[in-house]
């Protein structure tokens, strides 16, 4: 393209001149892929791996762009400022335009904390095209967790004798155990069957509630092929049960319960 240059003093007299400029494509450094956890997901070693390109800037045949920082730093998701950068880049291989970094033992941050992490990539372009990504690292959750009086399973902080975090199977069979609520003007019964004991704080018929009564809704699970539902009205005066065998959802049928004085 021509780019021309205008000058005009105080009396009004003019001067100009054209240069022909040569404009070259040009983007930011990129990541093509990324890696970064914990050991295992849940030690304190970090692993990061990745690799990338920056953008060719030829004049005259030479290639005149290059990276020239590749750094890390991070802080404790709970503080507000990051510590001092560490440089990676002598450990980064670079060939042209591409660039990787493999590092299974980059740093330890502490299991029991979360952190945040920020990765910078610059070409000769400095901050001007800086590549700034950021990750929250999260606490590492060990497989089991041993505590005083305390055994945790997929969670470090057991709050109980045994804490499990996630479904339990026995013999091949999901075991009751979920705790939660429902919701009636937004949860619909017929996509609740995770086993397990809910309370339904609202109650919809609209969302195939058996009534419109708070209560309690027992999910039950003893073959893949075959859900029972059973809704207990929050006084115990009612009971309703169904079941879904093949994919299909029976009617609600009730059971009266009467009171003991």
């Amino acid at each position: 393209m021509t780019v021309t240059l205008t000058v005009t003093d105080s009396r009004g007299y003019t001067a100009e001149t054209s240069q022909t400029v040569t404009v070259i494509p040009y983007t930011k450094p990129k990541i093509s892929s990324i890696t970064l956890r914990r050991t295992n997901d849940i030690e304190a070693e970090m692993q990061l791996k990745f690799s990338g390109s920056i953008s060719a800037v030829n004049v005259d045949g030479t290639q005149k762009n290059s990276v020239v920082y590749v750094r890390y730093r991070y802080k404790k998701t709970s503080e507000s400022s990051y510590g001092s950068y560490t440089s990676i880049y002598s450990g980064t291989a670079k060939s042209g335009t591409s660039f990787s970094y493999s590092n299974l033992e980059l740093c330890n941050l502490d299991a029991n904390s979360s952190y945040d992490f920020h990765l910078q990539i610059q070409d000769k372009l400095y901050s001007l095209s800086s590549l700034d990504l950021y990750f929250t690292v999260p606490q590492g959750t060990p497989l089991i967790a041993l505590r005083k009086k305390k055994v945790g399973i997929n969670t470090p902080n057991p709050q109980a004798t045994l804490d499990v975090d996630g479904n339990i199977h026995m013999n091949g069979v999901n075991v009751h155990g979920k705790m939660g609520r429902v919701d009636g003007s937004t949860t619909d019964l017929n996509n609740v069957k995770t086993p397990g004991y809910y309370f339904a704080y609202s109650a919809s018929t609209e969302k195939h509630f058996p009534t419109t009564t708070i209560g309690m809704l027992e999910v039950f699970l003893p073959e893949s092929y075959f859900i029972q539902q059973r809704y207990t009205v929050y006084d115990g005066s009612r009971m309703y049960i169904r079941g879904n065998y093949g994919g299909t959802w029976s009617s609600w049928h009730t059971v009266s319960l009467t009171a003991v004085i």
